[in-house]
């Protein structure tokens, strides 16, 4: 363990109370894992401390399985860490309440005990010790959580909203919530994609990172602030949808069907960017839209608008050769292009078109 030891009783056969004695503790567990009806209750003094958890096997929390976090008074809190090697699994049904909750994949021998006791940022050391990581406030009994041995990482709510802090995968990363919203800090996917949906909701993503793919799917608006799908694309589809910066080694595909599509900063795609709305406008007037032209047909960047206006900031294709590309505003009332450079053509069809500064090399 790690700082004053703590006071493990078991008063029946179906629970264990911890009293934490310090501001950080580490309980090395020969396994941990909470069947149904079964309870484990840990009690912190002040709701800043932490407990972490290790584990060589996988931390299991079955149905019915209760994790609870109480401070002196009897009030809801502390902070209740898990690390192990296998992952996690927390099934739908566990009943999880206290300050927050951190569950970690990584070698154990990654991370010292005294060293976490001491460290400067516990939550630093830890993702550094960690190739995979969730960190939420609050797990509802309509939450399944899984961390498996390889690095994948899925988070899901059955019914209610989901809101969490971190989501970092060593494979993919996978955030659903079934019948609400979803509000998540960081979504990373360090070996596959990192998906987000929300079929009957909105999705807000602070930051959203895949190897491969970024897909943020809703039945009411996308907001992502900062997107990145390293040898993929970026996909972002939703009634109305928002993105503050993106960088695709593939394509950046924005999709509005009823609202408006926004970018705010930079979106640059390896191959195609094509920002659309249906009835709404594109709002992306003060943002650089790129197409580095990278993939092996045309790379062209494309802003249009079946039932409202355009407006773009820059816009730029650089392909050569095959991956030559327009620059393209299409709108249904007007269409205004601050500047635009491409290596094929720079095309603006609406009623009313506006185009600041333009350079066009067809050949």
């Amino acid at each position: 363990g790690g700082g004053v030891a703590p006071t493990i009783t078991a008063p029946n056969a179906n629970t264990l109370n911890v009293v934490l004695g310090s501001s950080r503790t580490v309980i090395n567990w020969d396994s941990f894992h909470v069947s149904a009806a079964d309870a484990v209750n840990f009690h912190f003094n002040l709701n800043s401390d932490i407990v972490l958890n290790k584990s060589p096997t996988a931390v299991t929390i079955d149905a019915g399985g209760h994790v609870t976090g109480t401070i002196t008074g009897g009030a809801t809190g502390g902070n209740i860490w898990f690390y192990s090697p296998q992952g996690v699994v927390i099934s739908p049904g566990a009943v999880m309440t206290a300050g927050s909750f951190v569950f970690a994949r990584g070698d154990l021998t990654a991370l010292a005990d005294g060293d976490f006791v001491n460290a400067l940022n516990p939550l630093t050391f830890l993702r550094a010790a960690s190739d995979s990581l969730l960190q939420m406030d609050g797990i509802t009994a309509a939450t399944s959580a899984s961390i498996s041995a390889t690095g994948d990482v899925v988070l899901t709510a059955n019914s209610g909203d989901l809101a969490a802090t971190t989501v970092l995968a060593a494979g993919s990363a996978t955030v659903k919530a079934a019948t609400g919203s979803v509000t998540v800090s960081e979504v990373t996917a360090n070996g596959g994609a990192a998906t987000v949906t929300a079929p009957a909701g909105s999705v807000t993503v602070g930051a959203l990172s895949g190897s491969a793919n970024a897909v943020a799917t809703a039945s009411t608006g996308v907001t992502v602030t900062t997107a990145t799908a390293t040898s993929g694309d970026i996909k972002l589809t939703a009634p109305a949808v928002s993105l503050g910066s993106g960088d695709a080694g593939g394509d950046i595909l924005l999709a509005s069907t009823t609202g408006g599509a926004t970018v705010t900063g930079h979106a640059t795609a390896g191959d195609d960017v094509e920002i659309t709305a249906t009835t709404g406008a594109v709002n992306a007037g003060g943002a650089t839209l790129t197409s580095n032209g990278a993939g092996a047909d045309d790379g062209h960047v494309l802003a249009s608008s079946t039932g409202g206006a355009v407006t773009v900031g820059t816009a730029t294709t650089k392909g050569t050769g095959a991956a030559k590309g327009d620059v393209t505003l299409s709108a249904a009332t007007t269409a205004a292009l601050g500047a635009g450079s491409s290596t094929r053509d720079i095309k603006l069809m609406a009623p009313t078109a506006t185009l600041t500064a333009g350079t066009a090399i067809r050949g």
